[in-house]
């Protein structure tokens, strides 16, 4: 599977697993109740980061395992 196949029938789960880690981020460092637009910022930002991170290192595995081995 290419990665633009992988992108294009795998986005949605990658998506959510970005945001489950964002609130496991969120709820770990971020606990105060009273900062709740500080708490909604981080969680975006690292849901946002981390959907990348997933396929990016993603992309990077898999581009190393297609290379022709000479």
């Amino acid at each position: 599977m290419t990665f633009a196949e992988h992108t294009k029938r795998n986005w949605l789960i990658t998506l959510f697993a970005a945001i489950f880690l964002a609130a496991i981020v969120c709820m770990i460092f971020l606990n105060d109740p009273h900062r709740t637009m500080v708490v909604a910022m981080v969680f975006i930002a690292s849901a946002i980061l981390l959907f990348g991170a997933i396929l990016g290192i993603w992309y990077l595995f898999r581009r190393k395992d297609t290379k022709d081995p000479q």
